[in-house]
């Protein structure tokens, strides 16, 4: 039951070349039978030979079929394994690209709790598995197995007892394998999961290398990857490797065995005469025909069943739900952007509320500024205005529509997002900026990236908007990848925006020159700022002031300041310390 449950697996890949698998598979039947019927051919020549040496027309007639059938098997097992190796790479790059799909619409809580290398390497490995199966076993090992069984039918009605002796041989190579096999399966499963757990490792080094390099740890990062890789992964390797060698050994020994038993029971009924000369060296011929399958078998076993693993454990993430993209919700035709909470409570864990009784309306256009302490609640505030995460209580409108009955990708294509640290594609500038709409016409990049005081910096490139930014953005200084991300949000002309504090890394130059992007980007749009420095938000038509999830004072700078609470001390402090650092300077 378990190997149709895993064909059916493999079929789901395959079904799709449906017609061109049922064609090959045709041929690869074709080639086997010819295969098959080479060891009789030359069995029968022998005997030819033997008894009727005189019959020279019929002897060439042999030799010209087993001349006819060795080509034609061979031509078509080529034309059958270039063909199968084409299915095997399409399937493959579905596989890799359904998995990215799912992937990148899985729910953001997916992404915050699983690491990206060990997601990388789930699908690195089904990807060269399932092209394993396709290429070397559906299209090369099963072939080859039909030869086995045409060339047994052959040497039944040629000679059942020769015949009994390979089935027995066959049935019990293929039981020590199948046996042997079931414990490197069950330790593919802990290698697989070691190799996620090291690449997984090594991925996020090699992501935050300016982080290594800047506390000197270079030393430290080594140790730890060699303890990865050398010691644990090498152990699962060693006692992996252990039980693979002990099944060779196990094969090799009953083939030595059952190889003499045929061999010397073909001997013995060719010195009672029942069988010809031309009937052993068949027998020797068919026992040659077996050897290499067999020899294959644990291999292509190993590899299949591991393989299946593999692919279930990608298909462990295919089976996560996907966000509800609500594709027949509500359209607005034109949005203004008021956004209202209404009694929003949310909680990552159950028991443990992030947000409670959150409400206030920000009217369409207005800046609403969100002041507050480090994991107060405030970017899961601005999180939930993008449905991101979905709130446990109350409601989130917009302009009078709850978010939840809306189309999620219209929400999100009214909506731009501006963070403090900027992530930008390894890609060029030009195609950095058109993310943000990628049917954009290069005049349109042109325009948000002057509108974003970006376009200067770009013009004095070598390669100007075909300039390639590296890793992150890491070829461009702070404040560029900035204006970059600015140009970016511009594009899309979004009708709310979400500001993560854009110039707080900056220095006064930069501060200056983004600054003004973001007025002209703010204009016109409801803007929600997560404010960490506080002189950036007096003009703010709203403040709300967050403490453990909830709103404890709002109203404008003027109004927070009169009050003297909880704004007031933000404030008062940050202005204490901007005095002490310009008198001490």
């Amino acid at each position: 039951m378990e190997i149709l449950n895993e064909a059916k697996l493999l079929w789901k890949y395959l079904k799709k070349y449906k017609r061109e698998v049922q064609r090959l598979a045709v041929f690869a039947m074709l080639a086997s039978v010819l295969g098959a019927l080479v060891p009789f051919i030359y069995g029968r020549l022998i005997d030819v030979i033997s008894l009727q040496p005189q019959s020279f027309s019929f002897i060439l007639a042999l030799l010209g079929v087993w001349t006819l059938a060795s080509v034609s098997s061979a031509f078509i097992s080529r034309t059958v394994g270039f063909r199968g190796s084409a299915i095997g790479i399409k399937a493959s790059n579905d596989l890799t690209c359904n998995a990215v799909s799912h992937i990148i619409n899985l729910p953001l809580s997916f992404h915050n709790e699983k690491k990206t290398g060990e997601i990388f390497a789930r699908i690195q490995r089904a990807d060269r598995y399932l092209f394993q199966i396709i290429d070397d076993i559906v299209f090369w090992f099963l072939p080859h197995l039909a030869s086995i069984l045409f060339g047994i039918v052959i040497l039944f009605f040629v000679e059942w007892r020769l015949a009994i002796g390979i089935v027995f041989m066959v049935l019990g190579y293929f039981a020590i394998t199948i046996y042997k096999t079931k414990p490197l399966v069950e330790k593919q499963s802990e290698l697989n999961k070691a190799y996620e757990f090291a690449f997984g490792n090594l991925y996020d080094a090699l992501s935050n290398v300016r982080v290594i390099k800047s506390c000197a740890a270079e030393g430290f990062q080594t140790v730890k990857t060699e303890r990865d890789f050398k010691k644990k992964l090498a152990k699962v390797f060693k006692n992996f490797v252990g039980l693979w060698y002990s099944l060779h050994l196990w094969q090799d020994i009953f083939y030595a065995l059952a190889f003499v038993v045929v061999f010397g029971g073909a001997i013995l009924l060719l010195s009672r005469g029942v069988i010809s000369s031309g009937k052993l060296i068949m027998s020797l011929g068919y026992l040659g025909l077996v050897r290499l399958p067999l020899k294959a078998f644990g291999f292509h076993w190993k590899a299949f069943r591991t393989g299946i693993t593999t692919i279930k454990r990608l298909e462990e993430v295919l089976a996560s739900d996907t966000e509800d993209f609500n594709e027949e919700g509500k359209i607005i035709k034109n949005p203004q952007g008021e956004i209202e909470f209404r009694n929003v409570s949310f909680s990552y864990k159950k028991g443990k509320p992030v947000l409670k009784n959150i409400s206030f309306v920000a009217p369409a256009g207005t800046k609403i500024a969100l002041v507050g302490g480090s994991g107060e609640g405030k970017t899961t505030l601005v999180d939930l205005i993008s449905l991101y995460f979905k709130p446990n209580k109350g409601k989130i409108l917009l302009d009078g529509i709850d978010i939840r009955d809306l189309n999620l990708r219209f929400l999100r294509k009214i909506i731009a997002y501006v963070p403090q640290e900027i992530s930008l594609f390894n890609d060029t500038v030009k195609n950095n900026i058109r993310y943000g709409k990628p049917d954009a016409t290069d005049q349109e990049i042109i325009w948000a990236a002057k509108a974003a005081n970006a376009h200067q910096f770009i013009e004095s490139f070598p390669q100007k908007y075909d300039t390639l930014v590296g890793e992150r953005g890491i070829k461009l200084s702070t404040g560029q990848k900035q204006r970059i991300a600015i140009a970016r949000a511009l594009i899309r002309n979004p009708k709310i925006l979400i500001l993560d504090e854009a110039t707080a890394s900056l220095d006064s130059e930069s501060e200056k020159l983004v600054q003004q992007a973001l007025d002209r980007l703010i204009k016109g749009r409801t803007t929600f700022i997560v404010a960490h420095r506080l002189s950036t938000i007096r003009n703010a038509d709203k403040i709300l002031v967050i403490q453990k999830g909830r709103i404890v004072e709002e109203g404008t700078h003027r109004e927070l300041i009169k009050k003297k609470g909880v704004y007031w001390k933000f404030y008062s402090l940050q202005f204490r310390l901007k005095t002490i650092e310009i008198t001490t300077k």
